[in-house]
């Protein structure tokens, strides 16, 4: 987060309150991105071997 703080001061030049929320929405939006297309991954292999066997869907997940 301090890099982000310093890379958005020395561009943009915000108020340091509007400085303040951005930072602190950086700090949870980028990791919820990576989970969600993490999952997105997961539950598309689900989905192509339930397709793929024709049954219901084994939950050990081959890498």
């Amino acid at each position: 987060l301090r890099a982000w703080k310093f890379v958005i001061a020395a561009t943009l030049r915000p108020h340091p309150m509007d400085m303040y929320m951005v930072v602190a929405w950086l700090g949870w939006v980028p990791n919820l991105l990576v989970v969600e297309l993490y999952l997105a991954g997961v539950f598309q292999r689900v989905w192509k071997a339930w397709k793929r066997k024709g049954s219901s869907p084994n939950l050990e997940l081959d890498p």
